[in-house]
Formats: C-alpha cells, sequence, structure tokens
C-alpha cells in the first residue's frame, strides 16, 4: 500500500512515470513487493566500470568527426538529437514514448554534478549523428547518456562516442568512469566491454506509466 501510495502521489505531482530501482530478482523482499503493488519490470540494468589515466586525456579523436560542446543555446538540437536516438533503441525499449527529450535532458542534468564541458554531440558533414553525455558522481566520470541516430549505426560512431567519454572523465582527472546497460542490449554490451568495461553490480528496475495508475480498472496484483 505505501508504494502504491508514494507511486501516486508522484503521479498527481506531474510525474510522467514512476520507477523503482532495486536488488536483482530472487535476492530482495522489496522486489517482490514493488511488483505486488502492479509495477512492471522494465529492466535489469548493469553496472560497468572502466578505469580511467592521464594517458587517456591524450587519446587522438577520430577524423571525420566534429565535436560540439553543450551551451544553452544548444539545447534544443540536443534535445532532438536524444529524440533520434530513442528510434528503434534496444535500450529499455519499453519506456518508448513514456518520456520526452527534455524530460530526459533534465534527468541527465540531476544525475551527480553537471559538467557541461563533458556534454558532446557528435557531427559528421553537419549533422548530428551521435550525443555523448557526462557528469561527475562520488569521484569518478558518470556516462549518464550515450546514444546514436538509427542511420549512422553499424559505423564506429558508438565506439568514438566511448572514447570521448574517457577523455572527459581523464581531463576532468577522474580515475574512473561507470555506465548502465540494459542487459538485454547486445550492441551496448559488446560496445562496451571492447572498450574495457567490467561489470561491478546489477540492479533490477520496475515502472508503471501514469496514465495505468489513474486507470480507473487498475488494481495491483494480490499479495
Amino acid at each position: 500500500r505505501l508504494i502504491r501510495r508514494a507511486a501516486s502521489a508522484s503521479a498527481e505531482a506531474g510525474a510522467r512515470f514512476i520507477q523503482a530501482v532495486v536488488e536483482p530478482e530472487g535476492r530482495s523482499p522489496l522486489a517482490r513487493a514493488i511488483a505486488r503493488a502492479g509495477m512492471e519490470r522494465l529492466a535489469v540494468l548493469a553496472y560497468l566500470r572502466r578505469k580511467v589515466t592521464a594517458a587517456d586525456a591524450r587519446t587522438a579523436r577520430p577524423k571525420g568527426i566534429v565535436w560540439k560542446r553543450w551551451t544553452p543555446w544548444r539545447r534544443r538540437k540536443f534535445a532532438r538529437t536524444i529524440a533520434r536516438t530513442y528510434e528503434e533503441s534496444l535500450d529499455c525499449p519499453a519506456m518508448a514514448g513514456l518520456r520526452t527529450a527534455d524530460d530526459a535532458l533534465a534527468t541527465h542534468r540531476a544525475t551527480g554534478v553537471f559538467r557541461a564541458g563533458a556534454w558532446h554531440l557528435a557531427l559528421e558533414a553537419r549533422e548530428a549523428v551521435g550525443v555523448v553525455l557526462v557528469n561527475a558522481l562520488e569521484g569518478r566520470g558518470d556516462l549518464v547518456y550515450l546514444g546514436v541516430v538509427p542511420e549512422a549505426r553499424g559505423r564506429g560512431i558508438g565506439r568514438a562516442l566511448v572514447a570521448e567519454a574517457i577523455r572527459d572523465t581523464a581531463r576532468m582527472g577522474l580515475v574512473a568512469l561507470g555506465v548502465a546497460v540494459d542487459t538485454q542490449n547486445g550492441p551496448a554490451w559488446r560496445l562496451y566491454a571492447r572498450a574495457g568495461f567490467k561489470e561491478v553490480r546489477r540492479r533490477l528496475v520496475f515502472f508503471v506509466p501514469r496514465m495505468r495508475l489513474e486507470s480507473p480498472g487498475f488494481v495491483p496484483a494480490a499479495p
């Protein structure tokens, strides 16, 4: 009841969806309670980490890509690019359509310590092909978002974005970079593994859309 009451209060406050992150399936009574409260399983997230050294700041950028840092007047460009990267994404696909790119930008800025100099658009032939956002969190870099637009996938843009995130982390003087990945997203797993990331923990994510909470017929599962 407490979980459902908290979710309903969040919905009344204007949240588009409510999310809970707990220990993996089978290890947490809280996960079972959340499921009984009517929240759906969204994904299992793997938290990956990679050591970063000062030498990483000096690695060469790939040719053919122009990097544009975050500025307030580029906000719309960042939002549009993020929206494009959601198309046909394998990262938590059940979230499709539940939040806007502006919602995502606000969430990413609020994660850890916002570092404008570590937020980049990647451009080819003046067209945005990807975005990478790194903040500082608990003494390390936190890769809060990385995405490639559909028509640019499979061309090495993802590798360039990861390399940029590592460089930015090193430039901030931080010694590690972390990222959370949907365990069902095979391409992302391979991308980060090739870049030297190792898994350190997992979490189970539940969610419920506001429209479902507001539905007159919505009844949580019985205990």
